[in-house]
């Protein structure tokens, strides 16, 4: 051991080789120490980077499963669009929250019995204050249902109130494409198409009457009348509000295509008439031979194809007859009569579909969308603006059917014989213009309260109630964080 002298006499110790052992020590710790607080750090920074991807992918899968359920939904609901009234549609998931919202951007005829509405969806899912969206544009098929129309469409209650349910659709771009007027209630949403309403030359906004879907009655497209009276005859339209209008909506409706006949059916196969006279009944069973039931006998069902159909004329002018199918009916028209006014290819009064051996009469139960009417004629030169198709007209105390005539004007006018309420089931009503009316004896007590009405229900409420399974099918998807 090495010592040395120091100022007091005392000796102190001069081996320092154990220092630089000691200092290597503390430079080795305090870089391991660095090391690890930098490696800790990113193992923070990875694990928050894992949560993040995880929410994210979370997200994700949350937004899938509510684009799955919106697709599972529209095959067996009818999902109205969401709104301020109508907020997103929640699903139900244990980890974050999940929704989807739905928009109609338009809708269009495949064939005499589809329709296809085009949906625009948006699926949120949200974790942890992560969120996902995936969009979709789908094509949702379906059996056809509402009023559609490549021209105006007016809808009128005279003497009593008409409440019609089911989505009214023009393609007519110019003023007054749809018009409600007189004792008018109507449930459903507007389709107007395929482009904006243009203004028409003369055309001015109309007293007494308003738009419930823009601001100018003269050009927005639909119409609702205000008045008291009809200006013409003073006829009064009743205590009701004379119109009303629930959802509306307005979405681009495309064109209409044309129908043709199924391929096993010929020329001669099709080229009789169904005539009713004046005054008389006439009853059509499932197998008749005279007109001869397609389908053939006892299956529940009737299915013609005829050039026309048509009732006697009466003194006033009027189809005068009454015409009974005892099955649910098909009926093809391809041709039209040679009508002194109009070359009608429907042209009947009292028609009804019933159960055998039912009594026949206005008040007994009807067959729900029991008489399906296809007009296949194909279109023949005329004056623009005229149908050049077979005119359609069918004055009945009651109807419960479709009419598919895409060429055709068709005018169907209801005409109760009692103050009995109905409520009649229809499936689709397709014609290049549509005049619907109803009109009869007052609904309205001395004491001018108003009494039940009649309700039309073409295709049912869209968007209230449930359906058949629909075929929906994705063609765009987008996701975006």
């Amino acid at each position: 051991m090495e010592t040395a002298l120091r100022f007091d006499g005392r000796r102190a110790l001069t081996n320092t080789r154990g220092a630089v052992f000691l200092l290597s020590v503390y430079l080795v710790s305090l870089t391991l120490l660095l090391l690890g607080g930098v490696s800790l750090n990113r193992t923070n920074i990875e694990v928050r980077s894992a949560q993040v991807s995880r929410d994210q992918q979370q997200a994700f899968w949350l937004a899938e499963a509510a684009l799955d359920q919106a697709m599972a939904r529209l095959k067996t609901e009818e999902l109205p669009d969401n709104s301020a009234t109508n907020p997103n549609y929640p699903i139900t998931t244990t980890l974050g929250s999940a929704s989807f919202s739905i928009t109609t951007g338009g809708s269009q005829l495949v064939s005499a019995g589809t329709m296809r509405s085009i949906r625009q969806v948006m699926a949120t899912g949200s974790v942890a204050g992560r969120s996902t969206q995936v969009s979709a544009t789908l094509f949702e098929d379906k059996p056809l249902k509402g009023v559609w129309a490549k021209e105006p469409i007016q809808v009128t209650g005279l003497g009593h109130p008409l409440i019609i349910k089911g989505d009214l659709r023009t393609g007519w771009t110019a003023s007054s494409g749809i018009k409600l007027t007189g004792w008018v209630q109507h449930q459903g949403g507007f389709q107007i198409g395929p482009s904006a309403p243009v203004l028409l030359l003369g055309v001015l906004p109309r007293p007494g009457w308003i738009n419930p879907i823009g601001t100018n009655p003269g050009t927005d497209g639909v119409l609702l009348d205000q008045r008291a009276t009809e200006p013409v005859t003073g006829i009064p339209f009743g205590a009701l509000p004379t119109t009303s209008v629930t959802t509306p909506t307005v979405a681009a409706m495309q064109s209409i295509p044309a129908v043709s006949l199924p391929a096993s059916y010929t020329s001669a196969m099709c080229s009789g008439a169904l005539t009713v006279g004046v005054g008389q009944t006439r009853e059509i069973l499932d197998g008749s031979l005279n007109p001869l039931d397609l389908s053939g006998p006892n299956d529940g069902k009737i299915e013609l194809c005829l050039a026309y159909m048509e009732a006697g004329t009466n003194a006033q002018g009027y189809p005068s007859g009454t015409l009974v199918f005892r099955a649910p009916t098909q009926v093809y028209v391809t041709g039209e009569s040679t009508h002194p006014t109009h070359s009608y290819g429907v042209w009947l009064s009292d028609t009804y579909v019933m159960q055998p051996n039912q009594i026949v009469a206005s008040s007994s139960s009807q067959i729900p969308d029991g008489l399906k009417i296809i007009v296949t004629k194909a279109p023949s030169p005329g004056v623009v603006g005229v149908p050049a198709g077979p005119f359609v007209s069918i004055t009945s105390p009651r109807f419960n059917g479709s009419i598919f005539a895409p060429e055709s004007s068709v005018q169907l006018s209801i005409q109760p014989d009692s103050l009995v309420s109905f409520q009649d089931s229809m499936g689709h009503i397709v014609a290049q213009q549509l005049y619907l009316n109803l009109s009869g004896q007052a609904s309205q007590s001395a004491s001018g309260v108003s009494l039940a009405g009649h309700t039309l229900d073409i295709g049912g409420n869209q968007g209230l109630g449930t359906n058949s399974t629909d075929t929906v099918t994705i063609t765009s998807w987008n996701i975006a964080d």
